[in-house]
């Protein structure tokens, strides 16, 4: 009579056992999908936001300083699908073009000191280099250290883009596109051109006159140096520097 008493209890204990664990398991399912439930209401309601705040500007989300083209164009890359991802080609170009444009309205003083700034950035590319084939021609032949040193021409343009200069080989496709989208004419191009040109190559020689004299005297390089290397980028004909400067352009 004990044992099956004692049999009993076990099966009775071994029930209450497994139904524990049904009912755990249940409870977990459940929140499972609680969960899932609220992380998808969670992204529906991004999503939804996303969608408003691209999807449904008005014309008091801008400001009052933009035309009524540029609007337009705005709200239609607004409503391009692909507008929800990191970065469509539409939003770059709109970016692009705005950038353009806020260049355009820039007074000629600030144009011609971001562009005289610029040339002497880039000056730092010549100021190296010269450097660096003076200190390389002692232990290599001379062309390959006029290949070596070229390598850090790309000095200058870092500089150009960390400062937010204005330089004419970095503007130029830049500054056509506002030109392209027919917001601003021709006739003003060409003149910005102008003015970063001519500020590009006062800074430049400016800076290449300092730096020449300064490298000089501090025996960083020698004038033979100087020559050597003239003598390599102009050795070249005609229309190969020229279609190297278009290239460049």
């Amino acid at each position: 009579m004990s044992k099956d008493g004692e049999h009993n209890d076990n099966n009775n204990s071994s029930n209450s056992s497994h139904f524990k664990a049904e009912k755990k398991e249940d409870v977990r399912s459940i929140a499972a999908e609680e969960n899932n439930a609220e992380d998808k209401v969670e992204g529906d309601t991004e999503a939804q936001s996303d969608s408003d705040t691209t999807g449904n500007l008005e014309d008091e989300d801008f400001s009052e300083d933009i035309s009524e083209e540029d609007k337009e164009t705005i709200k239609k890359v607004a409503n391009d699908d692909n507008f929800s991802q990191a970065k469509s080609y539409a939003s770059i170009l709109v970016e692009q073009v705005m950038d353009g444009r806020e260049t355009f309205e820039r007074s000629l003083g600030s144009l011609f000191t971001s562009a005289f700034t610029a040339g002497l950035e880039i000056g730092i590319s010549f100021f190296m280099i010269l450097s660096a084939f003076a200190l390389l021609s002692g232990v290599l032949p001379s062309h390959y250290a006029i290949v070596l040193a070229s390598l850090l021409y790309p000095i200058g343009f870092i500089i150009v883009v960390i400062g937010q200069s204005l330089l004419f080989t970095e503007q130029t496709s830049l500054l056509s596109l506002p030109v392209l989208n027919k917001i601003e004419p021709l006739h003003k191009l060409l003149r910005l051109w102008g003015i970063v040109i001519a500020g590009n190559v006062v800074g430049g020689c400016l800076f290449a006159a300092l730096m020449i004299g300064l490298g000089l005297n501090m025996q960083l390089f020698s004038v033979s140096d100087i020559d050597a290397y003239a003598e390599h980028i102009l050795g070249f004909r005609w229309w190969v520097i020229f279609g190297s400067a278009i290239l460049a352009g």
